[in-house]
């Protein structure tokens, strides 16, 4: 009788460890402070990270790209800026002139490079 009922307790003891390991596995998954009803997979201050360093780095890759490119593309924009109204090329630089306009010293590079290509 004694042997049954220690293997009853120790069948009983391993099931709640097991259980309790599960429940620690599942529970691990979410950060601190979320819980498995939680709506959002990931924590709200990690995605505002992410979304301002993404923006971050677009902005830094439109500049390169649109200062590199202005230089031989600059009678195009030229042309559809003053001669046929706001076309592609000028919305797609327009970000880049209001940047010269504000920023002294990006000015000065542009207007040098466009210079170089067009002299």
């Amino acid at each position: 009788m004694f042997f049954l009922s220690s293997n009853v307790i120790a069948l009983n003891f391993r099931v709640s460890l097991f259980s309790k390991l599960i429940s620690v596995r599942a529970l691990s998954r979410y950060p601190a402070g979320m819980s498995q009803d939680s709506p959002l997979p990931v924590p709200i201050l990690s995605y505002l990270r992410g979304l301002v360093m993404r923006l971050v780095i677009y902005c830094v890759v439109y500049l390169f790209v649109s200062v590199a490119t202005i230089g031989p593309m600059f009678w195009y924009w030229f042309a559809d800026v003053h001669v046929h109204g706001s076309g592609w090329i000028g919305k797609f630089y327009a970000p880049l002139v209001w940047f010269c306009d504000h920023i002294e010293s990006l000015r000065y590079v542009v207007n040098v490079y466009v210079n170089w290509w067009i002299l």
